[in-house]
């Protein structure tokens, strides 16, 4: 028994000591990153600011024509999927209400046309990044007509 820890004593003796001067620099860059990005709050809401996250609403497609509701026609399909990308803080504060997807005609519309979609945020800071599907057939909206 002695014979196996005395034999090459020096070899195992050095490779023990950088086996644990190894260790020991793992550990303190480990620790050192971890204190970079947990440093305290303020670091972490700088982070917090620059991060965006997406969110999807389904929002119902308007038919306007210069800028304001045209009632009598309505988009098929009724509805597209709108993919809005901002600020954690501003994103939560977002509701379906405050996001407006429609079609603008230019004039009557041609009945069966196909027309892009756009949608607007209620920020400069909260920006559209996909909408599903992007174009929409214009037809009469059988409900006006039942008004009349």
């Amino acid at each position: 028994m002695r014979d196996w820890f005395l034999k090459n004593f020096w070899l195992k003796l050095t490779s023990a000591v950088l086996a644990t001067l190894i260790w020991l620099t793992v550990q303190a860059n480990l620790e050192k990153e971890t204190r970079q990005v947990y440093q305290n709050e303020e670091t972490a809401d700088e982070y917090l600011r620059h991060a965006r996250i997406p969110r999807r609403f389904e929002v119902t497609v308007e038919v306007r024509w210069d800028g304001t509701n045209f009632p009598g026609f309505q988009a098929l399909p009724r509805k597209v999927v709108v993919t809005v990308e901002g600020e954690p803080a501003r994103m939560n504060g977002m509701e379906l209400k405050d996001l407006k997807a429609f079609v603008e005609t230019g004039g009557p519309p041609e009945l069966g046309g196909l027309y892009p979609v756009q949608a607007l945020t209620p920020s400069p800071h909260l920006q559209v990044v996909n909408l599903l599907p992007q174009s929409v057939r214009i037809k009469a909206d059988p409900a006006q007509k039942e008004s009349r």
